[in-house]
């Protein structure tokens, strides 16, 4: 029998054209395993795109999402990271782009 692969993935930070082009590129099948350290949301472009990649992946392939540090809440309240821009000791600024 052949043994699939256990693929470990961190830091995606919202960044869901790199993550679908690492999943192009690692091309997971039924017998694979993905592990997702965590870090999905914060910083990129498209947070909830990278979510459900994540979600659309368990029916491809085995799926263990791991919370990362910016899964958690801040102790100013609710996070909101997939706000366009945000706040950060006062100064207003964007997320920095991903590329694929």
């Amino acid at each position: 029998m052949t043994e699939g692969r256990t693929i470990a993935i961190g830091d995606v930070h919202g960044c869901s054209a790199a993550l679908a082009a690492l999943v192009r590129a690692i091309s997971p099948t039924a017998l694979d395993t993905l592990v997702f350290l965590g870090d999905y949301i914060d910083r990129g472009p498209d947070s909830r795109g990278v979510l459900e990649q994540v979600i659309a992946l368990a029916e491809r392939c085995s799926v263990v999402p791991l919370l990362g540090n910016h899964a958690t809440g801040s102790s100013s309240g609710a996070r909101r990271p997939w706000l366009p821009t945000a706040t950060k000791a006062g100064r207003s600024f964007a997320p920095p782009t991903c590329g694929p």
